[in-house]
């Protein structure tokens, strides 16, 4: 499935003390790090976030207007980015020009990333033409919009009629789309110190205990 992706790590993280979220580190690797992993099969991919951000080459640099203009702002930053930017190069006969059918959404807060793009995948190739897109639901029935597969057509309608971004709700800008949900628990983002803890003690994801020890040297530094 031809895709790009927008990775939204931007966001104040007030109730985690206005922690750098994307920096966090879950398992030896921050959470950042976690969500390019994910977005690899990617054709593009634009973080959407401020620019002290070390970012792989070759993936693009956004930042809402104004910055901490919420998801939906995030998002317009980084369409807009990748509408600006040629695809990459490619072996073999040259693809379609322009930006890609497909849009991943990502949040730089998931500690499960690739699990929750391999689900989004699984269901993906199944959504039929009537269909705008898939999205992660946790086993309670919540969407979970920042962990979504959407068609860019549609992204950019339902932005179109929107109108205003700064401060606009995720969920008003989505909930028209036609989705098909997918059930899983690898859609969890890290909001709170309870959540961070609960990441850094799951089974596959537990910090090894030399990353526990740079955590210790690095919590000794700032103090």
């Amino acid at each position: 499935m031809v895709r790009d992706a927008v990775v939204l790590a931007g966001g104040r993280a007030s109730r985690l003390g206005g922690a750098d979220k994307p920096s966090l580190v879950v398992g030896g690797q921050s959470l950042l790090h976690r969500a390019l992993r994910a977005s690899a099969g990617s054709r593009r991919t634009v973080v959407v976030g401020p620019e002290h951000h070390a970012l792989p080459d070759g993936v693009l640099r956004s930042r809402e207007e104004p910055a901490f203009g919420g998801p939906v702002a995030a998002l317009h930053a980084g369409l807009r980015a990748l509408a600006d930017v040629p695809p990459p190069a490619s072996p073999g006969p040259p693809g379609p020009a322009g930006p890609a059918p497909w849009v991943l959404l990502l949040a730089a807060d998931l500690p499960k990333a690739e699990e929750a793009v391999a689900d989004l995948l699984s269901v993906a190739a199944e959504a039929g033409a009537s269909m705008d897109g898939v999205c992660l639901q946790d086993p309670e029935g919540r969407w979970q919009w920042l962990a979504g597969l959407y068609r860019r057509a549609s992204l950019q309608s339902e932005l179109d009629r929107l109108g205003r971004v700064e401060g606009a709700s995720l969920r008003r800008l989505l909930t028209p789309l036609r989705l098909r949900a997918v059930t899983s628990t690898a859609g969890r983002d890290v909001d709170t110190e309870e959540d961070l803890r609960a990441a850094r003690s799951a089974p596959g994801l537990a910090d090894s205990a030399p990353a526990l020890r740079q955590r210790r040297i690095e919590a000794r530094d700032e103090h």
